[in-house]
């Protein structure tokens, strides 16, 4: 039956009626005041209903679309006494039902109808101060939907709950620092327990990061709040009760902290805050503390000695774990689109494409007589604020100086002329505090960015190979974050071009050692298997990811397999990755600095016959197959594929036959044929004659290309394709005890079998096929490494 535009029209005013005159006669008829008469009965028997009313009514005013129908259900003060109803919270379940009935009252929150909930009069708000009891409760998923709920009631624009809040949100914003501080304990308690372990198992140390890293989220999703006031409010006693006295403080030698961190842990938070935080305040003050070079940290109490973050973090440099940590830390800091381009300048970090950028607009805008051009870069934001006395409940916290004596720098000139005075966000309490002069650097020293590149360098000139890939990896980029521009040459001094050059060569000199060495069997293997892992790790991953940061080459999973397989100590395989992974990220800065792109790796294969598992294999006279006998075969290696599926009548013609076949097939299913093809190792189950007829698909064509003048044989057999292996990583020896039995194992899978041939010289023809294909594979591959190495011939391999 159909029906016109008018009679559908007028049906979905006929069922909006229907339901609002339903919901009416529910309110009419005071159905909420019998569902809400269960609360009244206290018995252990009525918990189930509790927690059916409290599903029940989220479920009910999730779905209310009309005004009208909300405002019914939220008049009479209802829900508010459900609110304060006092919940056998004991039971997981009531709980986790509480929760999410207040998140979902929180979602119909708007200026209109927050009266609801709101008393002005008697100033009570129990759908604030009811759940944030909860803030900190030990599931997870209750403690999401009470951050959901605090965002959503903040973001109610009404002066008078507006005004109620800020005499009472500050109570909880401490609770959340305290929290967050804990937290911040806990994971680096955990981080020193995963340290000292040999495993990989890691999900424990994942859960805690990612419950801090959230806190950082919500911290994000507070400042968003379009309240000012109330997010430079809880900036300030974040700074102070959190990330000063705990997070910096962890990095000054001398601090006594009762929660002190590892400083591996705190430069990883320290880079969360970077790469998550986007409120200018926090960024540009905490990067002022941190970067500054004019910034010096000092115990709160005044006694210890003036300390410079950036001197601390050169002497982490010479540290794998620390330097990895340090260069996350780096790279968060100049990413972050918030951050001030004069404070980059002045910290000696904006990056070199930043930097044309800039002196190409202010060389553009040099005629403005109002010098505003420095607003394009963040001017104003809201940076340098004073860091200065904090709360005294943490008397060993820390406050920053800045030197004073000493004219204003250029940069900060141009700041102070062309920006707004510095805000107090934390302003001094006394006289006696930091002040908040910014000035040049003493002399000729060499500056922050001076001594950071050198250090890099020298790390990657370091031959011990006692820095992991990722550490590597992420040297490189801030590198090239450093010099690098799109449309100029590198930003580099004559050392550094030097330093990098005999690294190189040095790191090149290094790989032709073991290509003629004892490694040459595995060295293409090893280093595709490091370049493939090299190419994986980016800034995003690995900052996301605590198990970075872990003393343990787990980059390298696959490695004790490999090197075993080819008899070479587990030490030495490891040593042989990590001279590779210096080769591969000197050579990528090599051709990043000479602007030119990768032209030979990854190393590429000879073409490879396009054969996979299930598929059938035509056979004429030319192919030689030969028989064995399979003895053990443990895995498929990873270019096989599912047979193909048949259609149900062609499975219903072969229905019959298999089951003539069935005592055959059981006496001799131990059997197979051989044969190898451009790039692979065919196992081959036995070959029948080709009938046509039964064919769903016409035989495939030789996969051997025929000489000119030959004449093409058409195949008379067809055998199915049951494991197909890859050449160039495939191992096989002949067995010690049994001549005719041959140990083929893949280096690049997990498949290795035992094939028993019927003589031993049927054997000896095999390996020769398998030998004979792998070279010709292998010797592509090999070519290309000599010509990457500079070799001119090929070295011996042992």
């Amino acid at each position: 039956m159909f029906f016109s535009g008018t009679t559908c029209s007028f049906i979905g005013l006929r069922m909006r009626a229907l339901l609002f005159t339903s919901c009416s006669f529910f309110l009419e008829h005071k159905m909420i005041s019998s569902l809400f008469s269960v609360l009244d009965n206290d018995s252990a028997l009525f918990r189930p209903a509790k927690q059916q009313l409290l599903q029940t009514m989220s479920i009910i005013i999730e779905n209310l679309k009309s005004v009208d129908s909300l405002y019914f259900f939220l008049s009479n003060d209802h829900i508010n006494n459900m609110i304060t109803h006092a919940f056998d919270f004991c039971d997981e379940e009531t709980t986790a039902q509480y929760i999410s009935f207040l998140k979902t009252l929180s979602l119909k929150l708007d200026s209109k109808s927050v009266h609801f909930f709101f008393n002005e009069e008697e100033q009570t708000f129990p759908l604030f101060t009811e759940a944030i009891r909860w803030f900190d409760y030990r599931n997870s998923m209750v403690r999401i939907a009470v951050r959901v709920l605090t965002l959503n009631v903040l973001k109610v624009e009404d002066p008078r709950l507006q005004d109620y809040l800020r005499k009472r949100v500050e109570a909880y914003f401490e609770s959340v620092v305290k929290y967050t501080r804990k937290q911040c304990f806990a994971l680096s308690e955990l981080f020193l327990r995963h340290a000292a372990k040999d495993n990989t198992n890691h999900c424990g140390l994942d859960l805690r990061f990612s419950e801090v890293v959230d806190m950082f989220y919500y911290m994000q999703d507070l400042f968003s709040v379009n309240w000012d006031a109330l997010g430079r409010s809880f900036c300030k006693l974040f700074l102070e009760n959190c990330v000063l006295s705990q997070i910096v403080g962890s990095l000054l030698h001398g601090t006594v902290l009762e929660d002190r961190l590892n400083p591996v842990v705190a430069l990883l938070l320290l880079a969360q805050l970077f790469s998550v935080i986007r409120f200018p305040p926090l960024v540009n003050t905490l990067g002022d503390t941190l970067f500054h070079p004019d910034a010096q940290l000092q115990l709160h109490d005044g006694d210890g000695a003036l300390v410079s973050l950036t001197g601390t973090l050169l002497e982490f440099l010479a540290d794998d774990l620390l330097l990895f940590a340090s260069m996350l830390l780096l790279l968060a800091f100049v990413k972050n689109p918030v951050v001030d381009k004069t404070l980059l300048e002045e910290a000696s970090l904006l990056p070199f494409q930043k930097t044309k950028t800039k002196h190409l607009l202010d060389f553009l805008t040099d005629t403005n007589e109002d010098g505003d051009s420095n607003d394009i870069f963040g001017g104003g934001s809201g940076h340098a604020f004073t860091v200065a006395k904090h709360s005294q409940q943490h008397p060993w916290c820390i406050r920053v100086r800045f030197e004073s004596n000493s004219p204003p720098s250029p940069a900060s000139a141009r700041r102070s002329d062309k920006t707004p005075s510095p805000s107090p966000l934390l302003s001094p309490s006394s006289d006696d505090d930091a002040s908040a002069l910014f000035g040049l650097p003493l002399g000729n020293k060499p500056t922050f960015y001076e001594q950071l590149l050198d250090a890099l360098f020298d790390t990657l000139d370091n031959s011990s190979n006692r820095f992991r890939a990722v550490t590597l990896q992420l040297v490189s980029m801030m590198i090239k974050e450093l010099v690098c521009a799109q449309d100029a040459p590198p930003r580099l001094t004559a050392k550094q071009k030097s330093v990098l050059a005999k690294a190189y060569r040095a790191s090149m000199k290094q790989l032709q050692e073991m290509l003629c060495g004892k490694a040459g069997q595995i060295f293409i293997e090893l280093f595709e298997h490091v370049h493939r892992s090299l190419k994986s790790l980016d800034f995003d991953r690995v900052i996301t990811a605590p198990e970075f940061a872990l003393p343990e080459p787990f980059d390298f999973r696959s490695l004790p397999l490999l090197v075993s397989r080819s008899r070479l100590s587990p030490e030495y395989g490891a040593t042989c990755c990590k001279t590779i992974e210096r080769f591969l990220v000197l050579r990528d800065l090599k051709l990043t600095f000479e602007k030119r792109k990768e032209d030979t790796l990854p190393l590429k294969a000879p073409e490879t016959a396009k054969i996979a598992k299930g598929e059938p294999f035509p056979i004429d006279p030319s192919i030689q197959c030969i028989p064995f006998r399979l003895l053990s075969d443990n895995g498929d290696p990873q270019h096989s594929l599912p047979p193909p599926t048949t259609s149900p009548q062609a499975e219903q013609q072969d229905l019959q036959q298999d089951a003539d076949a069935a005592t055959a097939a059981d006496a001799d299913k131990q059997h197979r044929f051989m044969t190898v093809v451009p790039g692979l190792l065919l196992v081959l189950g036995n070959p029948t004659p080709i009938d046509m007829a039964k064919l769903q698909q016409p035989p495939q064509p030789q996969v051997r290309p025929s000489a000119p003048g030959t004449r093409v044989r058409r195949p008379t057999k067809v055998a199915v394709v049951e494991t197909a292996v890859p050449l160039d990583t495939l191992d096989v020896d002949c067995s010690d005890e049994r001549p005719n039995v041959l140990l083929t194992t893949s280096l690049s899978t997990t498949w290795s079998a035992h094939m028993d041939f019927l003589e031993p010289n049927l054997a000896v023809i095999a390996r020769q096929l398998i030998e004979k294909g792998r070279t010709t594979v292998r010797s592509s591959k090999n070519a290309q490494m000599l010509h990457l190495l500079g070799i001119d011939a090929a070295p011996k391999a042992s």
